[in-house]
């Protein structure tokens, strides 16, 4: 559901909004755990998103047993960093069409 929000945020604001909302409430409820970069408040631009995509892909591919418990956190995480990446290359290119 957040995914499909994000794929819907009007402006980049609206995305990094909505991914800083989510990562607080994933950290509060203990779903989602990983390393400071990952997980620090808020989200401010693309290379953030990106730097926290890498990060979760990383993680994720990472074939150690002490993450099997935090697979499906780590995969919706991935989920939704990947749609905010998606609408804001696609925003980007919304605006370049304007000018």
């Amino acid at each position: 559901m957040i995914a499909d929000a994000m794929r819907a945020a009007p402006t980049e604001y609206v995305v990094y909004f909505l991914l800083t909302a989510y990562l607080e409430a994933r950290v509060h409820d203990r779903i989602l755990h990983g390393p400071d970069a990952m997980t620090r408040l808020p989200v401010r631009s693309e290379a953030e998103v990106d730097e926290r995509l890498l990060i979760l892909q990383h993680v994720l591919l990472e074939r150690t047993t002490p993450h099997a418990s935090r697979l499906p956190g780590l995969r919706e995480a991935a989920e939704v960093f990947s749609a905010a990446k998606e609408r804001l290359v696609a925003l980007r290119g919304e605006l370049s069409l304007v000018y």
